[in-house]
């Protein structure tokens, strides 16, 4: 049997300051980002990219390296990456849904999040997740927690689906 081909990804960078996903002229690629498209997010400092209620973003992957995405829209995407550099601050405050069908990554920096579902989260470093009142973090899969990272409940926190392997690593 002929393999169907995969869809082609395009790489969406952010390439302008702060400003809506949904500002074509924000993104290298000539438009929002789509469900098959790789994006990275690599702003100044204080870059905000934002998704207010009401818009579904979607991409494949998501690379952020420096800025933040806030906002209470709908995020989709397959794996996430909130990576920060040394001596910057970054964050994630988003108040909408965010579902992560793979690996949601944080190295280092933070997220205040909504109604939240992923597949695996990895955290290192002094990464941390606050959840906020009234929503959920759903782990599918896995939950690994390496040194000083942390997890802060607002309300009623973190469920681990049965079945889900959760390893907690610290250091003292």
């Amino acid at each position: 049997l002929a393999r169907a081909p995969e869809a082609t990804r395009t790489i969406c960078a952010w390439t302008g300051g702060s400003g809506l996903w949904t500002d074509s002229s924000k993104w290298s690629c000539g438009g929002a980002p789509g469900a098959a498209d790789d994006v990275t997010i690599n702003g100044a400092i204080g870059t905000t990219v934002s998704i207010p209620a009401g818009v579904l973003a979607q991409a494949h992957n998501v690379v952020i390296t420096q800025g933040d995405i806030r906002g209470d829209g709908e995020l989709r995407v397959n794996d996430l990456t909130l990576q920060t550099p040394v001596n910057a601050a970054q964050a994630m405050l988003f108040d909408g849904v965010l579902t992560v069908a793979g690996v949601w990554r944080l190295i280092g920096g933070w997220a205040n999040i909504g109604h939240t579902v992923a597949a695996a989260v990895e955290m290192t470093g002094t990464a941390s997740i606050q959840v906020n009142s009234g929503a959920v973090l759903t782990v599918t899969q896995s939950l690994k927690k390496y040194g000083g990272s942390l997890i802060a409940l607002s309300s009623q926190g973190v469920r681990i689906a049965a079945g889900a392997i959760a390893t907690v690593q610290s250091f003292h």
